[in-house]
């Protein structure tokens, strides 16, 4: 008996390492404009309402109409009868779809499928790191990586800003890319336009998000200025 149950938890473990595998080759090379795209008589008909963002376009979770498009995909990928109909439609979607649409949705059926527990998405921050890091960084970190090839390479984020503008001073917090990772990862567990009538109720989304929402918004808007201090001339407040 306990040789069989064994043997059924590594059947298991198997199984979800070979669609962890399967899964993560969605998210490779997302960053450049797919060249094999599927002809629309060819597409499954499920995805004959997505595809309308180009590809190459910057999509946003907050904009009304990206959103829309990518909720059709989410919800059909979800709806797919198995993981082998998730994978196909997955694989044909990536062909034409907005490459950012594409993760965005696709993450979200991955983390809410029943077929998918276990398994687990890229960080956003690996599947598009031109979103995350200067161009210059990641051209710097190219020839360090061609020029020392047996080297573990560690290069400095280079600057986006100058002391000269006032906004850089929050730049630390705006452009840090663990804040920004939290935030996207966020939306994709509880997504905006979840139907709980349809796709079942996630407990208290909406309590959570507007809680994350406020309190970001308390750190912006509502904390007071941080007056400057000379050490030399000024006393303590």
């Amino acid at each position: 008996f306990v040789s069989d149950t064994l043997g059924k938890n590594r059947i298991v473990a198997m199984s979800v390492k070979e669609k962890q595998s399967r899964v993560l080759a969605l998210f490779k090379h997302l960053t450049s404009i797919s060249q094999t795209v599927i002809p629309p008589a060819d597409r499954d008909g499920r995805l004959s309402r997505v595809g309308k963002l180009p590809q190459g376009e910057l999509f946003s979770c907050f904009h009304e109409k990206d959103l829309a498009e990518a909720t059709v995909l989410y919800e059909t990928l979800l709806a797919a009868k198995d993981f082998e109909d998730f994978m196909n439609l997955a694989k044909q979607a990536r062909t034409f779809v907005n490459e950012g649409l594409f993760v965005y949705a696709t993450s979200v059926a991955i983390l809410h499928r029943d077929d998918c527990k276990g398994v687990t998405v890229p960080p956003i921050q690996e599947v598009f790191p031109d979103r995350f890091v200067p161009s210059e960084t990641i051209t710097l970190a190219i020839k360090e990586v061609y020029n020392h090839p047996d080297q573990d390479i560690e290069v400095q984020i280079e600057s986006t800003g100058n002391i000269m503008d006032p906004e850089y001073q929050m730049s630390y917090f705006r452009e840090d890319v663990g804040t920004n990772a939290h935030h996207w990862h966020w939306h994709i567990v509880y997504p905006a336009t979840w139907r709980s009538e349809l796709l079942g109720k996630k407990q208290r989304q909406e309590r959570r998000t507007f809680l994350l929402h406020a309190s970001a918004n308390v750190c912006e808007v509502r904390l007071r200025e941080i007056v400057k201090w000379n050490a030399t001339n000024d006393s303590l407040p």
